[in-house]
């Protein structure tokens, strides 16, 4: 799912676990959106794959965790056996 569709299927407390992430002219208008009242638990980048810079430094001006890992599926699983 694209980053434009995904912000509205947000919930207070998801966790985010996504390959990449891309970012366009209006990410400002979603990151407002994402660290305001939607409250994300946190962002795990999967398959090495990181954001584009400009995301990178939005992210740092919120609260929210993020973490990078070369896994993709197995630690989906992972952190839900955990629930």
């Amino acid at each position: 799912m694209a980053a434009k569709g995904v912000v509205d299927f947000l919930r207070p407390g998801v966790l985010i676990i996504t390959p990449a992430i891309a970012t366009t002219s209006s990410s400002r208008r979603r990151h407002a959106r994402i660290s305001g009242s939607k409250n994300i638990a946190g962002i795990v980048l999967t398959n090495d794959i990181l954001p584009d810079p400009r995301l990178l430094e939005l992210l740092a001006q919120t609260t929210i965790p993020v973490i990078g890992t070369e896994e993709s599926f197995t630690i989906a699983s992972k952190i839900h056996d955990m629930t």
